[in-house]
């Protein structure tokens, strides 16, 4: 096979279509040329003015312009687009590249290349586009496109929120807009995340209007393509009013959780008052109530209201006669029924106080056993709420250790052997452990009293 042949059977099997023009003739068109525009490799030469028919009207003139262009020897556009229309009246896009042949007057060779597919991804995406920016420029939350860390397109809400024109704020390094005490930590999530590291997409920061404001923003960010590129869509949220009405809440709990304090201050002293063999008894069993939920894990709010509960377990001992609280003999099986109601008395006064935790189902409770043998419900297992079986372990063991009128405080090991034996029976096994824990990790010891360390 020759080269001229060789080169012929070249062009035959490119995808592309193929063509030469000759004083305004195709004088050679190869076989995907002649699929794309329909132009008859039979027919050849051919003269141009016949391939006008099968152009889009719209696209037509483009052709026109390029032949007086070329007739009077101006410069011509080596690329170009048209669109031909098929028989059955599908419309394709065509792109033209062509170049003079060097050595024959008035010949150009060029190439075509079918680009619909291309054209209607384009088409879609300018549509999608147009679409996406005409939601954002309406919405009133406020938006901004960050790409390679600049400010490509803000939206009006975030223009207002600002303070800055919109121009001002395009083209400018996001970081110029965030407080500096804020600025290392947002560009380096913005680092982050464009080096697909992990880094979070929804987070609160610190950003400033043109007055130098400060301005607390949560930002919900989510990546995206555009001008095709990656980027990413910020969504603001100014939380400034959120965060000082927070800050003011803070402040009023805080006086009524001291006001609260006062209060229960005054119930203790009152109970301890009137039973002074138990003077103290109530905040030891908070405090070893607390020991033991800290050893097991609670969350901070629930240990609190345990503390709390521990604090005001024995209120309900008011409606009880001081002769009573104080004899120092076996009681009658009478006075001893007066004694079991006073967790339902102290349910009955706390009970219509609306405090952040179940402080009266707590103290309701307390006395509660995990085979339902205790009082004054007969509850039993999973009927008893989880603080109240922590608090019946602390008052079991503070009582067992301290003087009483009728006996003799006992060891502190004695006190944790009984809870021991009994684990799973009267007490709760998990607040049982962490009780023996708290004492044996040397982390606990009542204040008041200076018990030795349990060892192992």
């Amino acid at each position: 096979m020759g080269t001229r042949n060789i080169y012929r059977y070249i062009v035959e099997q490119v995808p592309d279509g193929v063509y030469i023009i000759s004083r305004e003739d195709f004088s050679y068109v190869n076989e995907a040329f002649e699929k794309l525009t329909g132009v008859s490799r039979k027919d050849l030469p051919a003269p141009i003015i016949d391939f006008l028919d099968t152009i889009h009207p719209a696209d037509r003139e483009v052709l026109r312009e390029r032949r007086e262009t070329a007739k009077t020897g101006g410069k011509l556009r080596a690329r170009f687009q048209i669109r031909v229309i098929s028989e059955d009246g599908t419309v394709r896009h065509l792109e033209f590249n062509t170049a003079l042949v060097s050595g024959l007057p008035h010949t150009v060779i060029g190439i075509v290349r079918d680009i619909t597919e291309a054209k209607t991804r384009e088409a879609a995406r300018k549509r999608q586009e147009r679409h996406f920016r005409a939601v954002i420029e309406a919405a009133e939350e406020p938006m901004a496109i960050i790409q390679d860390s600049i400010i490509r397109y803000v939206n009006p809400a975030l223009a207002k929120l600002s303070g800055f024109s919109r121009k001002r704020l395009a083209g400018k390094p996001f970081q110029d807009f965030i407080a500096p005490d804020e600025s290392k930590r947002v560009e380096d999530y913005d680092i982050r995340r464009k080096t697909g590291k992990s880094a979070p997409f929804f987070y609160e920061t610190v950003g400033k209007n043109k007055k130098g404001q400060r301005l607390n923003i949560q930002v919900s960010i989510s990546q995206i393509s555009y001008h095709g590129k990656s980027a990413f869509l910020v969504v603001a949220q100014d939380v400034t009013k959120y965060k000082q009405a927070e800050s003011e809440l803070s402040g009023a709990l805080e006086k009524v959780r001291v006001a609260l304090g006062a209060t229960v201050q005054a119930i203790i002293e009152i109970v301890e008052q009137r039973d002074p063999y138990t003077a103290g008894h109530q905040r030891r069993v908070a405090d070893l109530g607390v020991a033991i939920a800290s050893e097991l894990e609670y969350p901070a709010d629930q240990i609190e209201g345990i503390r709390m509960a521990g604090l005001l377990h024995d209120l309900g001992k008011i409606s009880i006669p001081a002769e009573i609280l104080t004899k120092p003999q076996k009681l009658s099986e009478a006075e001893y029924d007066l004694i079991k109601a006073h967790p339902k008395t102290a349910y009955d006064i706390l009970r219509k106080i609306v405090f952040p935790w179940p402080v009266a189902d707590i103290i309701h409770q307390h006395h509660e056993r995990m085979n339902g043998s205790g009082y004054p419900q007969g509850l039993k297992d999973g009927e008893i709420v989880a603080e109240a079986r922590i608090l019946a372990v602390a008052d079991v063991v503070e009582a067992m250790t301290t003087h009483r009128p009728y006996r003799e405080a006992k060891r502190l090991e004695d006190a944790l052997d009984e809870i021991n034996q009994n684990k799973g029976v009267l007490y709760d096994s998990e607040a049982v452990d962490g009780c023996i824990r708290a004492f044996r990790s040397g982390d606990f010891e009542f204040k008041s009293l200076n018990f030795s360390k349990v060892h192992e």
